[in-house]
């Protein structure tokens, strides 16, 4: 549904991001070009998964296949 903001709702939405590096429970991914360090992951992941953030804690693992797919919808 959204987050009402003066009468119009937003959506938050996120692209797909690549697992760079992991070392000591630190995760660190790219998106879009940029890394970053996200929290933690209740999914097994490894580097080179693609993943889904959601305030920097991956809630789901995707195919290399569906984040092109996302990443070209989003483009558009």
């Amino acid at each position: 549904m959204g987050i009402p903001t003066e009468n119009k709702y937003k959506m938050c939405i996120t692209l797909p991001a690549k697992i760079k590096k992991i070392k000591n429970q630190k995760i660190i991914t790219e998106e879009d070009g940029r890394q970053k360090e996200v929290r933690g992951s209740l999914i097994r992941v490894k580097v080179g998964d693609y993943v889904i953030l959601q305030n920097n804690f991956i809630v789901g693992k995707i195919t290399k296949k569906e984040a092109k797919e996302i990443i070209n919808l989003i483009k558009k």
